[in-house]
């Protein structure tokens, strides 16, 4: 298969009610096409794994706390979905990543790709969305016979979010020969349980089972923030030695870590959840949101987070 590298168009869809239409069988468009395209989710930056099984849940915390385990007998699911799925914290921002192939011996233009965050339905059909931003799409001009496409996805699990299994429903549209973008589109794949993930609970484990697990959390009263990195305490990027921000929370929770340059304009947001009790560690390589790396200065660094919050400086030399 050969990588396709293309211009992308991506947007938020604040409701996905008018784009799911009938599998494309049903549709009667594309009946020459066996398969018309194959296709695998990634989870990147998973906080932890949950194993299912005849007996509920078991949660390996292993990001904020060394893969401790905590465990939920009421988690029933039909045994054809026992297994192990990425855990993600709600308040958190889960990264994925679709990869789209094109197995056929044709050429598709205008290939309009949909990823909605949905709850669990056990009996296979499209679940509730989670929130009102969990739809996001992307256009593929593109795809040629043989080639295969990788899509970035972004999403914030909102703070009201449930415990439980969820699923990522993919569907492709296809506009015809390049005859439009508008409206719906002839559907070719139709996905509802594409990959399954999940989070346990709401703000992942409590501070009495941080302390079990050998954590300081129940005795804590304030958190700390230090930063390391490079020499003399500079971040040096280009020596590949970036700055660790080691962030101690007091209870689990998500943390704002924010970096600025001197004219006080956002550089980068590292944002994340700390597991409390323990340094969770951030770490910055000298580059801006957009990638770039930035010029050498001071830069001033924010935290804000349960018991916590600081600004430090940090210096970046070439």
């Amino acid at each position: 298969m050969k990588t396709l590298i293309a211009l992308l168009i991506t947007a938020s869809i604040s409701s996905a009610s008018d784009l799911l239409g009938p599998i494309w069988e049903q549709q009667g468009n594309h009946t020459g096409d066996a398969k018309p395209l194959s296709w695998k989710i990634e989870y990147l930056d998973a906080w932890g794994r949950t194993v299912v099984s005849g007996t509920g849940g078991l949660f390996y915390h292993d990001r904020c706390c060394g893969g401790y385990q905590t465990t939920d007998p009421s988690w029933l699911y039909p045994q054809q979905y026992w297994g192990t799925y990425p855990m993600y914290y709600i308040g958190t921002t889960m990264h994925y990543r679709i990869t789209l192939c094109n197995d056929t011996n044709r050429t598709y233009k205008n290939l309009r790709v949909i990823a909605i965050q949905e709850y669990f339905n056990p009996a296979g059909h499209a679940g509730e969305m989670i929130g009102n931003d969990a739809a996001e799409d992307w256009l593929v001009p593109e795809l040629l016979s043989g080639q295969c496409v990788s899509l970035d996805g972004v999403f914030a699990i909102p703070n009201d979010g449930e415990g439980g299994l969820d699923q990522t429903h993919l569907q492709v549209q296809h506009w015809d020969k390049g005859r439009g973008q508008t409206g719906r589109g002839a559907v070719i794949l139709d996905e509802t349980k594409a990959a399954i993930w999940c989070p346990p609970d709401k703000y992942g484990i409590s501070q009495e089972q941080i302390r079990m697990a050998g954590g300081s959390a129940a005795n804590a009263t304030t958190g700390s923030v230090k930063i390391t990195g490079g020499s003399r305490g500079f971040i040096q990027p280009a020596a590949g030695e970036p700055a660790a921000i080691a962030v101690t929370t007091v209870t689990p929770g998500f943390v704002t870590v924010r970096i600025f340059d001197r004219a006080g304009s956002l550089v980068r947001d590292l944002s994340g959840y700390a597991g409390g009790g323990k340094p969770e560690v951030f770490r910055w390589n000298g580059t801006d949101s957009a990638g770039n790396p930035v010029a050498p200065g001071i830069y001033m660094v924010t935290v804000d987070g349960p018991g916590v919050q600081a600004k430090e400086r940090i210096a970046v030399v070439r």
